[in-house]
């Protein structure tokens, strides 16, 4: 379930510009950058990076950039399994 609160959007003057807030955590939810931020703890500039970086999926609507839970899900998992994978520096373990 979401629920959309409409308003005005800072001093932009946009139409459609309230925030989308959701009361389940469903896969197919959207998050802002700053939503993404807050849920991995850190900066939103970093979300920028890993989006740019091509590590985290995102796209447009108009110029608000926007990330799918389950992708911001997917790039934990990915790192995770990394971390498992490498070493302490950043080499192969050896079994």
């Amino acid at each position: 379930m979401i629920q959309l609160t409409l308003g005005m959007e800072g001093n932009r003057g946009a139409l459609w510009g309230g925030e989308v807030t959701t009361v389940s955590g469903t896969s197919d939810e959207v998050l802002t950058v700053r939503e993404v931020a807050a849920y991995l703890k850190v900066a939103p500039k970093t979300v920028y990076l890993l989006i740019r970086g091509g590590s985290l999926a995102a796209f447009r609507i108009g110029r608000a950039v926007r990330c799918r839970r389950a992708d911001v899900e997917t790039f934990i998992e990915r790192r995770e399994t990394l971390r498992d994978r490498l070493g302490r520096h950043g080499e192969a373990a050896h079994e």
